[in-house]
């Protein structure tokens, strides 16, 4: 059965499987599990109530979470249901789910690396200035600047988003500012008990090269490892992959996205 998600402890176990895709479950489900009208996590769940797979509606997204099992038959027609939606572009998923939905969306498909890190990071730049907590919506502003060319969340339910997971202990947002404007952005987006989720990495390039990038992630980093988490995150090209390596993450598995031929019915 296919069902609204209402209580964060029944995808636990999936999130526990696939710990950066779990995260971002993590963060949707706690900020808004007392909110049907906003909740956009389902789960399907077995004859025993525990979950076996869910699926969280972004934007232009869908993204999957399998903790390593196969998709049912009921999920895999679900998925197709809403990937007809026009302003559903692309299916994200880790490993185990990629054979069966690339076979079913297309050949369209981008991997990008996963990798983490569990160990203190020392990261020392004498020149970064203080880093500002909370400001969602200049992460917002700074990252829009940045991706002009990817489909634009919407404003509100991003605050809603990050407000909600700040106040329920799912969300950080860290910015560095220049005359009172943001110029560098980090957060961490989710927590489950395998780790918590660096995302939304950006400097404005006329920024670059001062560390701030580094110093940002390093400090979600430290923050998570002083919760006793594991730091996750998945860099968008190999100048962050190397960037991070730097820092102590390490590879650690793929993610997946499929790209939907919307000419074209699924």
């Amino acid at each position: 059965m296919i069902k609204l998600l209402d209580d964060p402890k029944l995808i636990e176990r999936l999130c526990n499987a696939e710990p950066y895709i779990g995260c971002l479950f993590m963060a949707s489900a706690v900020a808004f599990y007392d909110a049907p009208d906003l909740m956009t996590v389902w789960a399907e769940v077995d004859e025993h109530g525990r979950a076996v797979s869910a699926v969280n509606i972004g934007s232009s997204e869908l993204m999957v979470l399998t903790g390593g099992n196969n998709l049912s038959t009921e999920m895999l027609i679900f998925l197709t249901k809403l990937a007809e939606d026009e302003k559903i572009t692309e299916i994200c998923c880790g490993e185990g789910a990629f054979p069966v939905l690339k076979k079913l969306f297309g050949e369209h498909t981008e991997i990008l690396p996963l990798m983490k890190c569990s160990r203190h990071i020392k990261y020392e730049h004498g020149d970064i200035p203080e880093v500002k907590s909370g400001d969602s919506a200049g992460l917002y502003e700074l990252m829009l600047s940045q991706f002009s060319d990817c489909e634009k969340p919407d404003f509100e339910m991003w605050m809603l988003k990050h407000t909600r997971g700040i106040s329920r202990g799912q969300s950080t947002v860290l910015t560095i500012e220049h005359d009172g404007a943001p110029v560098s952005g980090a957060a961490v987006r989710g927590r489950c008990a395998a780790g918590g989720a660096i995302v939304s990495v950006v400097t404005k390039p006329e920024y670059r090269g001062r560390g701030y990038a580094s110093a940002l992630t390093a400090r979600c980093a430290e923050m998570l490892k002083s919760e006793g988490l594991t730091a996750w995150l998945c860099p968008c090209d190999d100048r962050a992959e190397r960037l991070y390596a730097r820092l102590g993450f390490k590879r650690c598995g793929s993610f997946y996205t499929i790209y939907l031929d919307k000419k074209t019915s699924i």
